[in-house]
């Protein structure tokens, strides 16, 4: 399965998983487009767990050097 992510413009991807606890971490950085793919595939069993949002931590493909903002009041709706 090939997931859906922005194209990089240096050919190079970062794998991530997003932790509902921690939020998001990088598993590898710096791969090609075939590797992150790869790497994806493996994380997420070619797409059938931990794949997306619904499915709680979940894996995703970014370029590489892309930067994650977390506001820590979009976390809590009761604020």
């Amino acid at each position: 399965m090939t997931p859906s992510y922005s194209k990089s413009q240096n050919d190079l991807y970062t794998l991530r998983c997003y932790d509902w606890s921690d939020g998001w971490f990088d598993v590898k950085t710096n791969l090609s487009e075939a590797d992150a793919v790869a790497e994806w595939n493996k994380e997420t069993k070619n797409g059938t767990q931990y794949a997306s949002y619904s499915h709680g931590d979940y894996f995703a493909i970014f370029p590489a050097g892309t930067r994650m903002v977390f506001r820590t009041e979009d976390s809590n709706p009761n604020d």
